[in-house]
């Protein structure tokens, strides 16, 4: 059921007398007539979903135009006509409520389901570019511990070059160094081994002159 209003004014009065003997209860009437007629048809070409959420506007625009096509031989003009509700049977009213309540949900799962996808699309593109970004500063790191390991080697060399005997010395220090866990670690080496042939030959040898006093 369509309850609706319509406003009109008599513009010819002769024609008005003439068509409805002037009866506003006999203009109304055709009027109302006319406009069952259109609601019937409206109603048979759409689902009662599509007039209840959103063809209000145009039904009420359709109604208002076939008004004033009726009112034109009834010597009066309608002024406006609007649509004050749509009430429909109990169990009708549910199925359209569970219908839009069923659509407004795939809409929902549909937005979800694209945030999800952009979602993903984000952390894929930001994975990329971390896994990018980390062989970029594996790369610099081992381009830069190569040059450190060329250059420490040159020096390495240009020492050993200089003074093998004490480049020898050196390392084996450095070797013992690491060999140690801690500070309370002790290392005993024989006096013959060749840790101490550096040192045995920095000792000047007197030849048997006693020092003097």
């Amino acid at each position: 059921m369509v309850d609706y209003y319509v406003k009109w004014q008599i513009t010819d009065l002769a024609q008005y007398f003439k068509s409805t003997g002037g009866s506003e209860f006999k203009a109304e009437t055709l009027l109302e007539q006319q406009l069952n007629t259109l609601l019937r048809a409206q109603f048979g070409k759409r689902t009662i979903p599509e007039v209840v959420s959103g063809g209000r506007d145009d039904l009420t625009e359709l109604l208002r135009q076939a008004a004033q096509k009726q009112a034109g031989g009834l010597g009066i003009i309608v002024v406006d006509v609007r649509i004050k509700g749509i009430e429909l049977p109990a169990n009708t009213s549910n199925a359209i409520y569970q219908r839009m309540r069923a659509d407004m949900q795939k809409i929902a799962n549909r937005h979800r389901a694209d945030g999800q996808a952009a979602a993903e699309e984000i952390k894929a593109k930001a994975d990329a570019d971390v896994m990018v970004l980390l062989a970029k500063t594996r790369s610099n790191a081992q381009k830069v511990r190569a040059i450190g390991q060329a250059r420490a080697a040159s020096i390495y060399a240009d020492a050993y070059n200089k003074n093998k005997d004490f480049f020898t010395l050196f390392r084996s220090l450095l070797a013992y160094e690491e060999s140690f866990n801690s500070k309370r670690d002790i290392l005993v080496l024989d006096q013959s081994s060749a840790f101490f042939d550096y040192f045995k030959a920095a000792i000047p040898k007197n030849d048997g002159v006693p020092a003097k006093k």
